[in-house]
């Protein structure tokens, strides 16, 4: 179960949002992929499902910074057939194919 840590900060919903897209910015992450993934992480936080918040966006950045995570990844479809769709994420967070679906 996901419970708030003991010892937090109360941050408006806007806050947080304008951060994490400034962070998201700053890492490379396109206007339009940002957007989406800064909403992803928003609602999250607002579900109280903590574990898949904003704490994650540290990693995120990092992994982009070490080239672990593509933040420009172009979502493709590999195989499209009526029993298995392959989709190739471009090495980017899985967000963004799952979004294309």
């Amino acid at each position: 179960m996901n419970r708030p840590p003991s010892n937090y900060i109360v941050v408006s919903s806007a806050d947080l949002r304008n951060f994490l897209f400034a962070l998201f910015q700053k890492s490379g992450v396109p206007e339009d992929k940002n957007q989406y993934l800064t909403e992803c992480l928003i609602e999250n936080e607002l579900r109280g499902v903590y574990s898949h918040g904003s704490r994650l966006a540290i990693q995120y950045v990092n992994q982009f910074k070490n080239g672990e995570l593509n933040p420009i990844a172009a979502v493709q479809v590999v195989e499209d057939s009526p029993a298995v769709l392959t989709i190739d994420g471009g090495g980017g967070l899985g967000y963004f194919p799952a979004a294309e679906l």
